[in-house]
């Protein structure tokens, strides 16, 4: 035998001898140390096929506003309501703050400078983003349908195509920010215990299950309403902000997404979670929504079943309704704007399936979706419910101002269903009911008028709803009313909106609106002027020379401001509500001597939605315009109103070749706003991804994009052009 084979016998066997003991112990723990590790992973996977059953039903529901379907089974579905919104990139536009008057008239050539049309596929499938929008523009709604979307399962494909995603094997996580920022776990710890309560306990993940799934990089967090955020303080802020780009940073196969309110964005996240905000709703966004809205409302109204005859027949009387209601928005530019906001477009649906006339003012139409809630109108069915509670519509409203308020001062958007009974049992002796009824009475509020909802923690159907009841008690307590002014809550984003609605309200806000304006005491930034101008634009009645003065102060700062913020804050508060004498000064501003100011005043007068005559023969001159700069603003402004008549369009597409590159850019992204696919426009574009620009091809790229999605059109990679539907 070799020596070295008995030597290397010799030294195993000592080492036997010596480490018998732990040898065996290791034996005998190595079957239970694999039964435990396979045992882990089944139970993973066992749970995540029942995690994602969960996501595809659970986040199929939708609650309408107002809408109570007539019997089980004929609860709206998210699909078919969904309507994919706009996205846009925006840029900072940086310029030195001006040594002269002249030099204030600086301003970028044309709107992509500022802007730049995203589609959904290009936000969404980003690793990390922030998802930026007004209030009511729908950025829950998004993230509960791309959850829908992005589950894995068949079924869900259709949902991934409209919004132009691929398949992915990560697992969508949807987290409350506001819910998270009161714990004091790390996000994944606290994705177990939401999605523990949000199930009702149907489901209890395995203990680490989202954390093991958070460092195999497989998780697509989304985060809701970072804003809300802001109504626990700043420190609450940056905690949350902190914790969101620690887990970007050390687990980089996750994918992030974070929405966030316009106004209550502080910019804290790291830069790779770059901005992406959703658009206002266009004519066709608009005209999608209504179709899809009425179809679904009229088929929750129906009982037992029905025969294809009736069938079709209500299919048509949901189009014909549909049709009314967007002809009655169309003909009014006051309400087009209101309906560019998705959620004001619901409300609108709601009082016109019921009334068949609209109210023009936001405060107006928030007070007549209340009284349809809380007069229990089972909408489906036109059915008034009476003597459900034995309150009045006035104590049902003041219950709701007092839960409201109370939420609202406490910076709170989810509240336990406990504390909420509490809360209605303080307010019932004074409306002549013993604090007794609260469970009862929350349980109707919660069943049926769709105002709270969300099982063990109640939440306002909408922000919105919960700002409007609060602007409401503003309008019964003059206390309330006079906090409002305090500074701290007047350069608070999570008051501007209260704010706002209680001017829409009152009966003179002449006097509110003078104490919010006081430049003397403005800061830096001007926000009481924009924040007095947005409530003077919403206030049913103010004396003319205070509106008058807000306005013109107003158009110096348009005037003079180099800075993008204050200037797109000018054009918010001047859109509100455009009088005649506004839109004259932008108009004449349109034949300025200085062709700066000229190329200004085109874009502003598109930024302010007018599209009467004047303004759109106005700027069609201006395409004509010596400047290539105006010539590019008016052509884009042009696309951006979105009025689609036939001498617009030839317009347009002769812009598309003038000379100036730049000219060519504005021309083709207003075709793919116009919306018109004619052969023409189509052939034009096509000929336009041959330009010697790249911005030219690209936004003619766009265009044909945008055209393809909107009227069904399927373009070969030769040219070809074909109808896919209609």
């Amino acid at each position: 035998m070799d020596w070295r084979i008995l030597l290397v016998s010799v030294v195993i066997a000592a080492l036997t001898i010596v480490f018998r003991d732990a040898l065996v112990a290791l034996l005998k723990r190595l079957p239970q140390a694999m039964l435990a590790l396979l045992g882990q992973r089944w139970a993973d996977r066992l749970f995540e096929r029942r995690y994602l059953d969960w996501i595809g039903k659970e986040y199929q529901r939708v609650t309408l506003i107002g809408v109570i379907p007539a019997e089980p089974g004929r609860e709206p579905r998210l699909p078919n309501v969904f309507v994919v919104p706009a996205f846009s990139e925006r840029r900072e536009r940086r310029m030195p703050r001006p040594e002269t008057l002249e030099d204030s008239f600086a301003f970028p050539e044309g709107p992509e400078d500022a802007t730049r049309p995203l589609s959904p596929a290009e936000v969404l499938s980003r690793r990390t983003a922030v998802i930026l929008g007004q209030p009511g523009f729908g950025k829950s709604t998004l993230l509960r349908f791309l959850a829908l979307a992005t589950v894995g399962r068949v079924v869900n494909r259709p949902y991934r195509e409209r919004l132009g995603l691929r398949p992915e094997k990560r697992i969508p996580i949807l987290v409350p920010l506001l819910e998270f920022a009161r714990c004091e776990k790390p996000l994944p710890a606290f994705a177990e215990e939401y999605v523990t309560r949000r199930s009702q306990w149907v489901l209890q993940p395995p203990p680490g299950y989202f954390e093991r799934l958070s460092r195999q990089g497989r998780c697509l967090f989304l985060l809701d309403g970072l804003d809300e955020v802001l109504g626990l303080g700043d420190d609450a802020y940056r905690k949350v902000c902190y914790a969101v780009n620690a887990l970007a940073a050390v687990e980089g196969g996750n994918r992030l997404l974070v929405t966030s309110r316009i106004a209550g964005w502080r910019g804290m996240l790291s830069p790779d979670f770059t901005p992406a905000y959703i658009e206002p709703f266009d004519e066709p966004r608009r005209r999608e929504f209504a179709e899809r809205w009425y179809q679904t409302v009229e088929a929750s109204a129906v009982t037992g079943r029905e025969s294809s005859d009736e069938a079709e027949i209500r299919r048509r009387r949901a189009r014909e309704r549909a049709e009314d209601f967007i002809k009655a928005v169309e003909d009014s530019d006051r309400l087009k704007r209101l309906a560019a906001n998705p959620l004001l477009l619901s409300v609108m649906a709601l009082v016109h399936r019921t009334d068949m006339v609209l109210p023009r003012e936001r405060a107006r139409l928030y007070g007549r979706c209340a009284e349809l809630f809380l007069e229990r109108w089972d909408v489906g069915r036109g059915v008034e419910d009476r003597g459900a509670t034995s309150l009045t519509l006035a104590q049902k409203e003041a219950l709701m101002r007092h839960l409201a308020r109370r939420f609202h001062e406490n910076g709170l958007r989810f509240v336990p269903r406990r504390e909420v009974e509490c809360l209605m049992g303080e307010m019932l002796p004074s409306l002549g009911q013993p604090a007794e009824r609260a469970g009862e009475l929350l349980d109707w509020v919660e069943r049926r008028t769709g105002l709270l909802a969300d099982g063990e923690y109640l939440t306002f159907a909408h922000l919105a709803f919960q700002e409007y009841f609060t602007a409401q008690a503003a309008l019964h307590d003059p206390a309330l009313r006079e906090s409002l002014l305090r500074p701290e809550r007047l350069f608070d984003p999570w008051w501007r909106e209260v704010t706002v609605l209680y001017a829409g309200m009152a009966d003179d806000a002449t006097d509110f609106v003078r104490r919010i304006y006081s430049p003397e005491e403005d800061d830096l930034f001007r926000h009481r002027l924009f924040l007095a101008g947005r409530c003077a634009g919403e206030a049913a009645r103010i004396e003319e020379p205070m509106r008058r003065e807000i306005r013109d102060a107003l158009l110096q700062m348009w005037w003079e401001t180099p800075f993008s913020k204050q200037w797109n804050e000018t054009l918010t508060a001047l859109a509100v509500r455009s009088d005649k004498e506004t839109v004259d000064y932008f108009l004449t501003a349109l034949e300025d001597e200085d062709a700066r100011v000229r190329g200004k005043a085109a874009w502003t007068l598109a930024e302010l939605g007018v599209k009467e005559k004047g303004v759109v023969n106005a700027l069609l001159e201006a395409t004509e315009d010596e400047d290539a700069g105006v010539r590019k603003n008016a052509v884009s402004a042009l696309g951006e109103l979105g009025v689609a008549e036939e001498r617009i369009v030839n317009a347009v597409l002769e812009v598309l070749k003038d000379k100036e590159a730049g000219v060519r850019q504005g021309a083709a992204w207003a075709l793919g706003r116009l919306g018109v696919a004619g052969e023409r426009v189509v052939d034009a574009l096509l000929e336009a991804l041959k330009d010697e620009d790249l911005k030219v091809r690209s936004n003619a790229f766009g265009a044909l994009w945008e055209l393809s999605e909107r009227q069904g059109l399927w373009i070969g990679q030769d040219g070809t052009v074909r109808k896919l539907r209609g």
